[in-house]
Parts: structure tokens; sequence; C-alpha cells
């Protein structure tokens, strides 16, 4: 699974019944286990403490001070629940690279489950959120119409069934391997494994990329055909996104498809390729983090987080025995 996908997974020219291929994986693997494993647990740890951080201030700013009537805050506070869904799983990982699988066949299944749906549901979010943008400047009269909110629930409601659903296969065939002492999926045929990364390619991220870049390149010809006084602050935004989802996402797939081409399985070959899909995995991931920056960017949400801080702060000062009443007045304010 995401911990050690091996090499192996990748290629399907393995022969997965040769007792010969799965030593040699098992000591590349092992092999590998070292400076570029701990490496890959101290990015995990970054991922994990900022995305965990930015999710839970944005989750906490939407809650508090913004109407979750809104569309884009709906939106939004499922693509941080979704975050945060993938944040919790990154504990497990990082115990992973660092040591190996100690947590049992449940936790093993459990934890591929919530990865995968942390994954899916947080590229729909993503879509659906700029699908939005695109009404919302684009297609001005379909914003105004009466049942958009409940439509947007139905899709967040949709997104969350599919992501559940698209992740019981995962959870079903991973399993804690303890001659290994890996959580993985089980053998798989070469037909399999091409027919399981080019279905990831083709959702993950070619029909997002699309429909991205259709969505914002529409918008962005919307907005500087406008008089919009923010029109080079919105500009650069649209840029930002697209090209920070294009980075974090289309090298991880790029890599996939080469993985799947290889032909060699020496042990030089394997541990070259799994530190490269290490990195470009790493860099994926990292797309978690940026979402709380890229997706509440404005004045207004930056204000909700200052107001969010100044609450902390105040919090605070009741336990440590402040001004009671200067305190009760802090916090009283509510958008």
């Amino acid at each position: 699974m995401d911990g050690n996908q091996s090499y192996n997974n990748y290629s399907g020219k393995v022969d997965n019944n040769s007792e010969y291929d799965k030593d040699l994986v098992y000591l590349c693997e092992s092999e590998y286990r070292g400076s570029a494993s701990s490496a890959t647990a101290a990015c995990y740890a970054i991922i994990f403490c900022l995305s965990l951080t930015g999710n839970l201030v944005v989750l906490c700013a939407l809650i508090r001070f913004e109407d979750l009537k809104k569309v884009t805050n709906l939106f939004v506070l499922n693509l941080a629940v979704s975050d945060l869904v993938f944040a919790v799983s990154l504990p497990f990982w990082i115990t992973d690279h660092l040591h190996s699988w100690v947590f049992g066949n449940f936790l093993c299944k459990l934890v591929s489950g919530l990865y995968f749906i942390s994954i899916y549901s947080s590229l729909m979010f993503l879509v659906a959120m700029t699908v939005d943008r695109y009404i919302i400047i684009v297609q001005m009269p379909l914003a105004r119409h009466p049942k958009r909110l409940l439509g947007s629930r139905v899709v967040c409601a949709v997104i969350w069934v599919i992501s559940i659903s698209a992740s019981v296969r995962e959870m079903v065939l991973s399993r804690n391997l303890p001659d290994q002492y890996t959580c993985d999926v089980g053998d798989q045929n070469s037909q399999e494994v091409y027919i399981n990364h080019g279905l990831h390619i083709c959702f993950l991220f070619l029909l997002p990329l699309i429909v991205i870049v259709f969505c914002y390149s529409r918008i962005l010809k919307t907005v500087l055909s406008s008089r919009t006084k923010n029109k080079h602050r919105t500009v650069a935004l649209i840029f930002v996104i697209v090209l920070t989802f294009f980075i974090c996402r289309a090298p991880y797939n790029v890599m996939i498809v080469f993985m799947l081409r290889i032909d060699e399985r020496d042990c030089d070959t394997q541990k070259r390729q799994n530190v490269a899909f290490a990195i470009v995995r790493t860099l994926a991931y990292f797309h978690c983090c940026l979402n709380p920056l890229l997706y509440t960017f404005g004045e207004k949400c930056r204000a909700h987080i200052r107001r969010l801080l100044h609450l902390h702060s105040c919090v605070k000062l009741i336990f440590l025995g402040g001004n009671s009443q200067f305190v009760s007045q802090g916090i009283s304010g509510r958008v």
C-alpha cells in the first residue's frame, strides 16, 4: 500500500508466482529501508503537521464564522474534512517507513481504506469546487438557481458514497504480510495492474485536469473581459491553482506509466525506481497542505483566521486567570 508499495506492484512484467521474484523484491525492499525511507517518513511528518493544522484552522473558521448554507463554504468544508482523513492515515505510514507495519491486519485494511477514501474524495471535491466557480463567474443564471444549494449537498453526498465504494476493493485486498512485515495488496497479475493504474491515471489525473483547465480557461476569459478591480489578483490565483495541481499530480502519474513499462528486475533498478517513486508520491501528497492556502485565499477568510487566533488567545486567558469579563466580550462577536 502507500507505505511500502514496492516496484513489483507496478511492473506487469514480473511473474508473481516466482519464488525468486518474491525473494528479490523482499531483499530490495530491505535495502530500500534506510536513509531514503527515513527521509520519506520525515516528509510525511511535515505533511501531517501542515495538513492537520491548516485544515483544522479552516474547518474551525468555517464553522465558527461562516454561513454553511453557502455552496462554496460547503465544498471547502468537505475538502478540509477529506484532507483531514488523509492526515489521520499518515502517522501509520510514518511508523511503517521507520520500522515496519506493527498494527495488524484490521488496521491495515482500515488505514488503507481511509487513505483511498481521502484521495478519491479530495480530487472530486477539487473538481466540484472548480465547476462551482465556473458556474458563479461564467454561468451566472445557474448560480441563482433556487435549488443550487440542494444540488450541491447531493453532490457532496454522492462524492462520499463513490469514494467509500471505490475504496472497498483496496480495503478487501490490503492485508498485513507477516513474512515481510508490510501492509500491502496481495499478488496481482499483470492485467489487473495495468487496468487499475490505467483507471487511476484516467480518473484521478487526466479527467480532473481536463475539467480544471477547461473551467479555469473560461473563467480567465470572463475575468479578463470584465472590469473587475482585482482582475490581476484573480488571474494570478487561477494560474497558481492550475499550476499547483499539475506540478503536484503530473510527476506521480508519469512515474506510474514509466514503472509499468520497465522490464528490468535487478535490485539497483528497483531501488532507483522506489526512491524516484517516493519523491513524486510525496510531492503529490503535499497538495493536501496547499488546499487550505489555495481555496481560502481571500481577505475575508484571513480575517476569520485572525479572529479565530484571537479567540484562542482569549480562551488561554481564561485558564491563566485573566479578566473573564474582557474574555467574554472578546469572544462574543460572530459573523
